[in-house]
């Protein structure tokens, strides 16, 4: 089964589906994109649960990120949700591959608990960065205790 969704959908991957017949979830992104009606062979949201549900082996591919929600959301109790949340929860991550790594350090802070941090007390160089995302929105590398003050305004923007 196939997910499209945004930002992207090129023209080979719509003629590599409709050449194989593979199945396309029926959602938004398919209905706004500018895709002849009928060559796509959709499938609702339950026809996409009741055929991964039923599969030993399920598979799903998709052209974007933007499709996790609705895996997260229909198949939260399948393993695909959970290793999903594994490797996309940064903090979840470490946490599992820490024996890995034991002398890297990472703490969870939220984001009332940062602001009180002092700045002064912390090891650097450090990466703060959000416990999920993509495209390294809100990642910052932070050199000193002098630049922190800069990186702080930064994140109260984003």
């Amino acid at each position: 089964m196939i997910i499209l969704e945004k930002p992207y959908v090129s023209e080979f991957m719509l003629e590599t589906i409709v050449q194989n017949d593979f199945p396309v979830l029926e959602n938004k992104s398919v209905e706004e994109a500018e895709i002849e009606e009928g060559a796509l062979r959709l499938v609702s949201e339950e026809s996409a649960r009741n055929y991964y549900m039923a599969q030993e082996y399920p598979l799903i591919y998709s052209n974007s990120e933007n499709s996790i929600s609705w895996i997260l959301e229909n198949l939260s109790q399948t393993n695909l949700a959970e290793y999903i949340k594994l490797f996309k929860d940064k903090f979840v991550f470490r946490v599992q591959t820490k024996e890995l790594f034991p002398d890297l350090y990472f703490e969870a802070l939220d984001y009332e608990e940062l602001k009180n941090v002092a700045p002064e007390k912390l090891k650097y160089p450090l990466v703060i960065k959000p416990a999920v995302g993509f495209l390294s929105f809100g990642v910052h590398t932070v050199k000193d205790s002098k630049e922190w003050k800069d990186v702080f305004v930064k994140l109260e923007k984003e």
